[in-house]
């Protein structure tokens, strides 16, 4: 999934960090004592959900434009899963199960112009739930790819609204929106303001 960081405000953002990071000790102590202060006040965590708002409204969007996207046939090149270790909760609350990430590479042509594209095809909490996952993808294998004919390197072997992935977004995006807003309305409450 490509995404437009230019749309969300962070291209220019992460130029400015990279400046002040590369004057030495003290503009790292600047960055690292900004992103304190900003999670411990709640922007921080405002900012982060406004990201995960922002991920979700171009990921919405590209999924509502793929249902009338024209289709061609492509042909799987890879497949790979990658293990993400640890952080992924696991029976009653308990840490350290990890996930299992799959991707598919495909490649299609739109009239005489050959693409190549990568596709989070999701995910297990086993390594064999995830092979099996890939397994339905040999090499060579033909795929119907649906491409966006206003950019055709923009594609997806899956046509329409993948629910889990925006309820997944809408979830952080929640949770750090409504965490942000509640440290804000906590420190005004210590600070008296309210």
């Amino acid at each position: 999934m490509d995404y437009d960081y230019d749309a969300l405000g962070l291209a220019k953002l992460g130029d400015s960090v990279r400046q002040i990071w590369a004057h030495g000790a003290s503009g790292k102590t600047v960055i690292i004592l900004v992103a304190i202060m900003l999670v411990v006040s709640g922007i921080g965590w405002v900012l982060l959900g406004w990201a995960f708002l922002k991920l979700m409204v171009l990921e919405l969007t590209k999924e509502v434009k793929s249902m009338s996207w024209p289709e061609t046939e492509g042909t799987v090149q890879s497949s790979g899963v990658e293990c993400m270790e640890g952080g992924v909760y696991g029976p009653a609350g308990k840490e350290g199960g990890d996930w299992y990430r799959t991707w598919l590479d495909y490649g299609y042509r739109v009239k005489d112009t050959r693409y190549a594209s990568r596709e989070d095809i999701g995910g297990s909490l086993s390594e064999r739930g995830a092979q099996r996952r890939i397994s339905k993808y040999p090499l060579s294998t033909p795929v119907i790819v649906y491409y966006d004919p206003e950019n055709p390197q923009v594609s997806s072997i899956k046509r329409g609204i993948w629910i889990g992935r925006i309820l997944i977004m809408s979830l952080y995006s929640s949770i750090c929106l409504g965490g942000g807003v509640g440290l804000g309305i906590l420190w005004l409450n210590v600070a008296g303001v309210l």
